[in-house]
């Protein structure tokens, strides 16, 4: 089989979500400055862990308005936008849900960012209290 082949066939496939929709283990690459500010305010597990896929969610569900009102700076450039050097990125892995880590995906390439860039910024913005200035329907 070919290349147009191999696309088809998978662009066709169905992808079937779990139902209790725990994925793989992912990553997350946070500036430092963001580190100590999640850190107190991330929802926290059963376990008393950070909740990062909780918390991803709760970004979504905040911001995505946001974002479909093109509140976002079209960066233009034919690559992605990833995270700036010099930030002291730290790790955060964590299992999100299939269907948030599908949708920050989709978000992220549709805004010519990253995954880690995305979060990031909406980070940034739920610790600078914009989506109370904002106003953010939704929220």
């Amino acid at each position: 089989k070919g290349m147009r082949e191999f696309f088809q066939n998978r662009h066709c496939k169905r992808m079937d979500l779990k139902k209790d929709g725990k994925g793989t283990v992912s990553t997350f690459l946070v500036p430092g400055g963001l580190v100590k500010q999640l850190e107190k305010t991330c929802p926290h597990s059963a376990g008393g862990k950070r909740d990062i896929g909780r918390g991803l969610r709760i970004l979504l569900d905040r911001y995505r308005g946001f974002f479909a009102m093109g509140n976002l700076p079209f960066t233009g450039k034919p690559k992605l936008t990833f995270q700036e050097e010099g930030l002291d990125l730290q790790e955060f892995k964590f299992r999100p849900e299939d269907a948030d880590w599908i949708e920050i995906g989709i978000i992220a390439y549709g805004l010519g960012v990253s995954r880690c860039w995305l979060f990031s910024y909406m980070l940034g913005l739920e610790l600078s209290g914009c989506a109370e200035i904002y106003r953010i329907p939704g929220i």
